[in-house]
This record gives C-alpha cells, sequence and structure tokens, in this order.
C-alpha cells in the first residue's frame, strides 16, 4: 500500500513538474517572439499535450462580437467553418457562459446536457467534452482558449482547468504585445507618409494638386471611399472638393450649403476631439445632410485649433463598419496636414 501511495504521489509530482516546464516553455516564447501565431500555437500545444483533450484552439473574438479561428493544434486540428456564416458569440451559449465567467467552464458530455447540446460546438464541430476559457484583458475579451474532446467523452481534471487558465493568460499577454507591437510600427509608417505629404502639400501650387494628393494620400491606405473637404463657418457649409468614383470635382466658387442647428450639434464633437467614427449612419441620420444618400459608414476629422471657419474632412463608403479606429487617427492627422497648406 505504501508503495503504491508513493507510486501516485510520484506520478502526481511529475505531472505537476510538467505542466510548470509547459508553462515555463510559454512564459519564454511570449516574453521572447512578438509573432503572435507562433505564440499561440505554442500555447495551444502546451494545453494539449498536457490534458486529456485531443485539441486545442484559440479563437478570436473581434468588435462585433464574431468568433474567427486564429490556431488549433492537436488531433484533426483543422477546424471546419461554421456552416451558418460568421458565429456570433451571443448566439451559442457554451461561448457566452465562458465570456461571463472567471474560472473555465468545463463541461464533460455536450451531447448530454440541455443547454449545450444544441450549441455550435457540439452540433457543427461534433465535440463531446469541452474545457473553454476567455481571453480577457481588464474590460476587454480578446477570444477563447477550447479544449476539446471529438472521438469520446473524457474527464478533464481540475489541474487541467487551472492550466487552461494559466496559458490564457500568457496568450493574452502575447495578443497585447503584438497588438502594440504593430501599432507602433503603424504610428511610425503613419508619421513618415505625412511628414512626405507636408512637404508635398505646402510646395503644391494649387487647390485641386493639393486635394489630389489628399485623395491619394486616403486610398493609399483604405479600399475607394468617397473624400470631401468642407470648410464650416456659423451657418453655411462650403463644399471646397469632393469625389465621385474616381473624378474630383474642385467647384470654383465653392458649393454652399446651409448648416442646420442639429447638424451643427452632431458635429460637436469632432471639434472637441478631433474625429469622429460612424459605423452605420443610419442610426445617426443627422450626419445625412453631408453624405451621399448609399453612405453607410464614416470618419470625419478637423483640426483642434478652432478659427472664424473650420475645416472638415469626410471620408464615408457604401459599406457599414468599413473604417477601423486605426483609420480615424491617420485621418485626424492628416487633416491637421491639410490645414496647413489649406488656410
Amino acid at each position: 500500500q505504501i508503495a503504491l501511495a508513493n507510486q501516485s504521489l510520484y506520478a502526481e509530482a511529475r505531472r505537476h513538474r510538467n505542466i510548470a516546464q509547459a508553462l515555463a516553455v510559454v512564459t519564454g516564447m511570449v516574453s521572447q517572439s512578438l509573432d503572435p501565431d507562433e505564440v499561440l500555437r505554442t500555447c495551444c500545444e502546451a494545453a494539449q499535450t498536457y490534458s486529456v483533450g485531443e485539441r486545442a484552439a484559440i479563437y478570436l473574438i473581434d468588435q462585433h462580437g464574431h468568433v474567427t479561428l486564429a490556431v488549433a493544434y492537436g488531433q484533426d486540428s483543422d477546424v471546419p467553418p461554421s456552416a451558418r456564416g460568421p458565429l456570433l458569440v451571443a448566439d451559442d451559449p457554451l461561448l457566452t457562459d465562458a465570456l461571463h465567467s472567471t474560472e473555465p467552464v468545463v463541461v464533460n458530455d455536450l451531447t448530454s446536457s440541455a443547454r449545450y447540446a444544441t450549441s455550435w460546438t457540439s452540433q457543427e464541430l461534433g465535440l463531446r467534452s469541452v474545457a473553454v476559457c476567455a481571453l480577457r484583458a481588464a474590460d476587454t475579451t480578446l477570444g477563447i482558449l477550447l479544449l476539446d474532446s471529438h472521438t469520446g467523452q473524457v474527464q478533464f481534471a481540475r489541474d487541467e482547468a487551472e492550466l487552461l487558465s494559466q496559458i490564457a493568460g500568457q496568450a493574452v499577454v502575447a495578443l497585447r504585445q503584438a497588438s502594440l507591437h504593430a501599432q507602433t510600427r503603424e504610428q511610425a509608417a503613419r508619421t513618415t507618409q505625412l511628414l512626405e505629404l507636408t512637404a508635398a502639400m505646402t510646395t503644391a501650387v494649387d487647390f485641386e494638386a493639393i486635394f489630389e494628393r489628399i485623395v491619394n494620400a486616403v486610398r493609399s491606405r483604405m479600399d475607394g471611399p468617397a473624400i470631401s473637404l468642407l470648410r464650416i463657418d456659423e451657418h453655411v457649409i462650403q463644399v471646397l472638393a469632393t469625389t465621385t468614383g474616381a473624378r474630383m470635382r474642385c467647384p470654383s466658387p465653392p458649393q454652399r450649403l446651409p448648416l442646420s442647428a442639429e447638424l451643427r450639434a452632431a458635429l460637436q464633437p469632432v471639434w472637441e476631439r478631433g474625429s469622429l467614427r460612424v459605423d452605420d449612419v443610419r442610426v445617426y441620420p443627422t450626419l445625412t445632410q453631408i453624405a451621399r444618400p448609399e453612405t453607410r459608414s464614416v470618419v470625419l476629422a478637423a483640426p483642434l485649433e478652432r478659427g472664424e471657419t473650420d475645416m472638415l474632412l469626410t471620408v464615408s463608403t457604401t459599406k457599414v463598419a468599413a473604417f477601423t479606429s486605426a483609420d480615424e487617427r491617420y485621418l485626424a492627422d492628416l487633416v491637421r496636414v491639410i490645414k496647413l497648406a489649406v488656410p
């Protein structure tokens, strides 16, 4: 009996040592690499290797709540896409529960669960047993780490759930580091482009040449948006220049439009912050006064330095949620450059 007890204790100690070594490998990888795919694959490998799970996968969640597979490791790691198209977290009870839990959600038999038997993980991925942990940074959920078995039912041990939590924490660190690195590189590239654009626009001889450079700068980053440059005083909007498809128009004298009190109030955040991004103007109908009827998403940017008149750059498209926060930052910087060239 003593020998059997010692053997059990030795096996348990070896298991904990292996788990500690796995975490050390993941932590070392996180501290040394800025390649998120490589780090996330290492996280999945560690989770799958030191558990009874057959496969580990990390899914990322975008700002609209859609789930996208980032990386998978283990048996049959080619996870099939959802047959229903983009999966919303809100449509899957298992993922929803995981996102609202501070601990991993463990279900040893999905098929016998009244709540989860019809979930995406059960029906479309054909899983039997799962352990799911949210990848959470402060108040933001970046994704989920899912450990699963699909050939048969397994029992996830408590220490496996704890390992999943710790690996999820390292995955969050890796994703945040990669995001900060990408933002730094994007900022450096944006600064370089704006410096070159400043030099080019301040030497341009006429307004049409300046606006052409503005259009080229915007479309070098964004897919064919409509662009307008406006000047706004207390009662009137002057349309200095605009694009229609590939055509540019710089009317002389500028086209004049009335400025309603409602639109002036709607533009107040632009004057205060320097920019405003609207993912769907149908829920912001006042802005349709300065947007084409088919417009769906728009970014507005203006110099923070107020004057008797205010310059306004609008970039819009027919797609919903077409612009990112990086696009908004770029246009806010661009309009300050425009202010130097178009007093």
